[in-house]
């Protein structure tokens, strides 16, 4: 508008040092359009910067111009506080939108602060698990960034409790806390005062909806790499070295990831099958099994084969209390 404006202000005056002074200032930033325009059709604002100079001396040469036409409208015992207003107004207006971005980008959300705050408690993150309930659009990097640790849900209710028990964390809203009852109110009735953590907005600190987590990891006593030997066809026996030790263990099958639709594998306890949570690292699938007590049994993986990859699975086991 600026640009116009001067070109408009040039024509009207009609006189060959006003013009002059319009070609100057327009023929830069006019020709830089015309030579872009035609070498590329993608626009990048930062390709622009270039004929910002002239297109910030186009805007105050029409607001200068508009003001001129103005003030002699303004009495002129009110003509100075009416600049000084206006001047604050257009302050505002031209300075509030960036402002507000560098807020956003530099101010965190209160998802990001919880989850940065909650994985940083959990290292080391391998065998860990902790329930989400937030948009998973929202955790994807997350998610990528702590190796599988972060389990997206769209309800924690919908989860077996026991599951969720012997997770390391939760997080979720805190409007999940409104009325009475409710599940989430019970899960924090139950928890421990010290395992129960809140982040609400605050200026400059955090922003967006308040979020509560309860951690409440348990302690790792080692992991073990174990052997792993045949005994029926995709069924394969998993024992436990007697060096193992902890209440309670939980076991991760990897698998080298196949070009083609991969069966998840089953985990199983005496017969009883593990619920898994499926995480990707590198060329590698892995499957970790919910924890189950040391004493529990005898454990097999059923597997099918995948083409080009060795027979015998790796099996990694971790021990908690």
């Amino acid at each position: 508008a600026g640009l116009v404006a001067i070109a408009v202000v040039a024509l009207w005056r009609r006189d060959r040092t006003s013009v002059l002074r319009a070609l100057v200032v327009l023929a830069f930033p006019l020709l830089y359009t015309a030579i872009y325009a035609a070498s590329t059709p993608y626009a990048k604002e930062n390709n622009f910067l270039q004929i910002l100079p002239f297109t910030a001396l186009a805007a105050s040469f029409l607001l200068a111009l508009a003001w001129s036409r103005l003030a002699p409208l303004v009495p002129e015992r009110a003509r100075g506080q009416a600049t000084a207003i206006a001047i604050a107004t257009l302050a505002f207006a031209v300075a509030a939108p960036t402002q507000a971005w560098v807020y956003r980008t530099q101010v965190p959300d209160t998802w990001e602060l919880a989850i940065e705050t909650v994985t940083e408690r959990l290292r080391p993150w391998n065998g860990r698990v902790a329930y989400v309930e937030a948009p998973r659009e929202d955790l994807g990097p997350a998610v990528r960034r702590t190796k599988g640790l972060l389990r997206p849900v769209d309800d924690l209710a919908a989860l077996p409790r026991d599951l969720l028990d012997q997770a390391d964390a939760e997080l979720f809203s805190a409007t999940r806390l409104a009325g009475a009852g409710g599940f989430h109110r019970e899960r924090v009735a139950e928890a421990e005062p010290s395992t129960i953590t809140r982040f609400d907005p605050r200026w400059f600190v955090a922003r967006g909806p308040a979020i509560v987590a309860l951690v409440h990891p348990r302690e790792p006593v080692g992991s073990w790499t174990v052997e792993v030997a045949a005994a029926d066809d995709g069924l394969y026996r998993i024992d436990l070295p007697p060096a193992v030790v902890g209440e309670w263990l939980s076991a991760e099958v990897w698998r080298r990831r196949a070009r083609t639709p991969q069966a998840e594998p089953e985990l199983l306890i005496d017969g009883r099958p593990l619920r898994l949570h499926p995480r990707a690292a590198g060329v590698l699938t892995g499957w970790l099994s919910e924890r189950f007590r040391s004493d529990s049994g005898a454990l097999t993986a059923r597997l099918g084969p995948v083409a080009g990859e060795e027979s015998v699975p790796a099996v990694q086991i971790y021990g908690w209390r």
